[in-house]
């Protein structure tokens, strides 16, 4: 009778021990799946507030480069220097705030990452004396078309030049398959600048990127703005070329006379 007593609470015993190590595991358990949607939930509202932040710094870059072109429009050459403002609210507290810097673009090689088919691409040589390269190919086939304006005072001259890249075509173009250079796979012949005032680049039969490529450093090609956005932690950056004023590709398709003593006439 006291075995059969002893056996009796023994077990209760371990019953409720079991009992206790699964409460303790649930608990275990519940507060890790806890912790864990806690942890992902505050992530969430990370990610979304960065992600906000984000967005409202790439804003301030771009207004940056905003004021930076009006600038530029005021104040030509003068505008040159770095820049900073803050953008705030209707209630006056600050949103973002943003800096930048303008000054002359210029380089040893300057790439247009794409240039319309029959639109023009205006370079300036103004007392650049040296070696220049033009590449161009996004595709095959690709063609170009490249006008030198020549000369220190009216009456400037004019020399074309024409290139096909590796399409055959019957257009009397002169081959510029070998020539590639600068990541792209044509190019036109070297040329030596002395007295050139521009070059105009002209694609035919489709759109191309190109590259031109100095043997020093080119002649002011325009403005170069560098934007940088400040929101909360986010910072986000833009570069924006300003290119020289140029004419139209229509002027390409203009009636020139090719002589100084027998001018055009009605």
């Amino acid at each position: 009778m006291i075995r059969s007593m002893y056996r009796e609470r023994s077990l209760k015993n371990n019953e409720g021990q079991a009992t206790l190590v699964i409460v303790v595991l649930v608990m275990v358990v519940s507060l890790a799946v806890g912790v864990a949607a806690s942890n992902r939930a505050i992530s969430n509202i990370r990610r979304v507030s960065y992600t906000s932040q984000g967005d409202q710094a790439l804003n301030c870059a771009e207004s940056g480069a905003e004021d930076a072109l009006n600038k530029i429009n005021e104040l030509g050459a003068g505008s040159f220097g770095t820049y900073t403002a803050t953008l705030n609210d209707i209630g006056g507290v600050a949103i973002c705030n943003y800096s930048y810097k303008i000054s002359e673009f210029t380089s040893n090689v300057i790439t247009y990452p794409l240039v319309k088919q029959d639109d023009s691409q205006e370079v300036n040589l103004s007392d650049y004396n040296g070696n220049l390269n033009i590449y161009f190919g996004s595709d095959d086939k690709a063609s170009l078309e490249i006008t030198f304006i020549k000369g220190t005072s009216a009456p400037y001259s004019v020399e074309k030049y024409a290139y096909n890249c590796n399409e055959f075509r019957d257009n009397n173009f002169d081959p510029g398959g070998s020539n590639g250079g600068e990541g792209l796979p044509c190019g036109a012949d070297s040329f030596n600048i002395n007295g050139y005032k521009i070059a105009r680049i002209r694609p035919l039969y489709t759109d191309t990127k190109v590259t031109v490529s100095f043997g020093n450093m080119s002649p002011s090609q325009g403005y170069l703005i560098d934007s940088t956005g400040n929101a909360g932690t986010a910072q986000r950056k833009v570069q924006v070329i300003r290119s020289n004023a140029q004419l139209s590709s229509l002027f390409d398709y203009s009636i020139f006379s090719a002589s100084t003593s027998e001018p055009l006439r009605k």
